[in-house]
């Protein structure tokens, strides 16, 4: 858990609107797949799941779930 981490939100124009302190929390579980890499398998923060590097494999066979980019991405948040 990272708390008091600061994020910079910035307009189209590039100019820093705001600065605001947001709660991120490291998301992991024994359901999924591990990460394979040095990151989490998600990370949570102000209502906003962001995954990185999550592939759609079906955790009992390590494959990749059949039926396309639609059903691989339903894995992911499945996973």
């Amino acid at each position: 858990l990272i708390t008091g981490a600061v994020i910079k939100r910035t307009m189209c124009s590039g100019v820093c609107a705001t600065t605001k302190k947001a709660t991120r929390t490291a998301i992991s579980t024994q359901k999924a797949p591990a990460a394979i890499g040095p990151y989490s398998q998600a990370i949570a923060s102000n209502g906003t799941l962001f995954v990185s590097g999550c592939v759609g494999f079906i955790p009992e066979t390590m494959q990749i779930v059949e039926g396309g980019v639609e059903a691989e991405a339903e894995q992911v948040m499945k996973n």
